[in-house]
């Protein structure tokens, strides 16, 4: 298992399952497959719900989950042509209305974001930008790399044009440390996309990682 993973079982059928450790924070229920989730919402009584036409007042059916999409429901276009010609501008129930009524709303954003990363001009200017296409940063990955024996130290994974030379201590902040090699490991893409915005809690590990290397050396 991953370090970004957890473990979880499915609310139908109580299977074991691996899920991504930020889902926790999104989901209240996890499935191992479709034909589960429908059975569960089923069970439930979660599936669907009758609604009224806003404009004629014929009942339909609709699932749950658009309930929270939308204030008036209708029946087929015409009804809503009709409707909005009626309640259109200022008159519409939404009109003036933000983002603030989504229960998400501002909830990721910012250094809540998972791709969150500070001071995020100094990585993208042409400085730095040159800095990482060097000799001297081509020598600096190849001896991490070599270092690492050409594998991801979180999954395992060797395969080639997958791999990627992490900075332990960060690239834009640390310039006295770009190219020092027991700053680097090695990473598939996979798993460095995983630990973004979240490196600074991984450095007492790849830290320990390379000192164990250095010893064995």
């Amino acid at each position: 298992m991953k370090l970004n993973q957890r473990f979880k079982n499915c609310d139908n059928c109580n299977k074991r399952l691996i899920v991504r450790k930020r889902s926790l924070e999104t989901n209240s229920h996890w499935f191992c497959g479709l034909q589960c989730r429908s059975e569960w919402k089923i069970k439930n009584n979660d599936v669907r719900v009758v609604v009224k036409c806003a404009e004629c007042g014929k009942e339909k059916i609709i699932t749950k989950c658009r309930l929270k999409d939308r204030v008036n429901h209708f029946c087929n276009k015409s009804c809503h042509s009709i409707w909005k010609s009626k309640h259109g501008g200022p008159d519409h129930p939404l009109h003036g209305r933000t983002g603030e009524h989504c229960p998400w709303f501002g909830k990721y954003r910012g250094e809540r974001s998972h791709k969150y990363i500070k001071n995020r001009s100094l990585i993208k200017s042409g400085i730095n930008e040159a800095i990482r296409n060097s000799k001297e940063m081509d020598e600096w990955r190849l001896a991490v790399y070599g270092r690492d024996n050409f594998t991801c130290q979180i999954c395992g994974c060797s395969k080639s044009g997958r791999l990627q030379a992490h900075h332990i201590k960060r690239f834009a902040l640390f310039p006295e440390r770009r190219f020092a090699v027991d700053n680097g490991i090695t990473l598939c893409v996979n798993c460095h996309k995983s630990i973004r915005g979240e490196e600074e809690s991984h450095e007492f590990m790849f830290f320990k990682l390379n000192a164990a290397k250095k010893e064995a050396f």
